[in-house]
């Protein structure tokens, strides 16, 4: 009986502390289902935040969700690493999970259910004394199916729906090219990528408002032009280029709309309305601040197609449309999945 009692004392004690390092999409289980996963396949595991844990386990889920890999760490020597592929993002961290719980506690194995000992017939009894042949042994209960790491993928729209991340911002942006002086705008973006395999691209399509401050007239006192703008531009990014915590993103660009020009302190001032198209190509630099929340920096260069000059008298001109022009913006949004 004491023996018996140590025994189960000595299962009940949970294995060393672990600090976990959890990196996946917003696609993906969060660290916390992943921490219950472990902790409902071996409750001996326990997690530590804390620098100071005696192992370190790192999972690692790639950007399509559909491959990740995982190592425990200790003492800087790396053990039980392994790298799976699987249709989903859930089956590749089921799969992580377990393998990781069997590199944290070798003891832990795949649950069982036991059969009901209620539900198990009693042999009848024995009225004869003629004998009887030995009854065939029943066939043990088949284990628990195991998580593979080649699981059955899903239909193929399922699959299609998940890959895809939608996206929204809020941008505002500086640029030269619409006047003479920087035009500051501010609009609205939303796009969708897909997880290609290894490429990742991206369309966004956005829509601003701009105005320039008042741009004087030369040779006319008081008198000025202001400039606005009224903009849709749509954004093609063939795939990122994961750098650390950022993402670098080059892509081509079509703005296109309309562009106003409104007289002011002339003789007989004007309003004109011109469309307005150009061609250009943009930087852009993301990073994330909290889960599915980022930040996104770009930096644009522009060649305007329409190139409308602007004049306040036939040999008073305001501005000659440039052949290339630059700018900036920074957006803050959300991605959903």
């Amino acid at each position: 009986m004491g023996a018996s009692l140590a025994a189960r004392s000595a299962i009940a004690e949970e294995t060393e502390s672990v600090h976990l390092v959890y990196r996946a999409p917003a696609l993906c289980p969060s660290a916390d289902e992943l921490i219950a996963k472990l902790r409902g396949l071996s409750p001996r595991i326990r997690i530590d935040d804390s620098a100071g844990a005696a192992r370190v386990l790192e999972v690692t889920i790639d950007d399509d969700g559909l491959h990740g890999k995982m190592a425990v760490t200790k003492d800087g020597a790396a053990s039980g690493a392994r790298e799976v592929a699987a249709g989903t993002c859930d089956e590749v961290v089921d799969v992580l999970a377990f393998a990781a719980t069997l590199a944290l506690d070798p003891a832990a194995t795949a649950p069982v259910s036991a059969p009901d000992a209620s539900d198990t017939p009693s042999p009848p009894p024995v009225t004869s004394a003629i004998p009887t042949h030995e009854p065939e042994s029943l066939p043990p209960p088949a284990p628990t199916p195991v998580p593979s790491s080649s699981p059955k993928r899903e239909s193929s729209e399922a699959t299609a729906s998940r890959r895809a991340t939608w996206e929204l911002a809020a941008e505002g942006s500086l640029s030269t090219p619409v006047s003479p002086s920087v035009t500051a705008a501010g609009g609205l973006a939303g796009g969708v990528s897909f997880h290609l395999g290894p490429l990742s691209p991206l369309l966004v399509v956005a829509g601003d408002f701009g105005e320039s401050a008042p741009v004087a007239v030369p040779g006319e006192a008081g008198a000025t032009v202001r400039f606005s703008r009224l903009l849709a531009s749509l954004e093609g990014c063939p795939t990122r280029l994961p750098v650390g915590p950022l993402d670098l993103r080059a892509c081509l660009r079509v703005e296109g709309g309309e562009r106003t020009t409104a007289g002011e302190g002339l003789p007989n001032p004007q309003s004109v309305t011109r469309p307005w198209f150009a061609l250009g190509v943009t930087a852009h630099i993301r990073a994330y601040l909290f889960r599915s929340l980022f930040a996104d920096l770009g930096g644009l260069v522009l060649l305007p197609i329409v190139r409308d000059d602007v004049y306040a008298r036939p040999s008073t001109p305001v501005q000659n449309v440039p052949w290339v022009g630059g700018g900036g913006e920074l957006g803050l949004g959300v991605e959903f999945r």
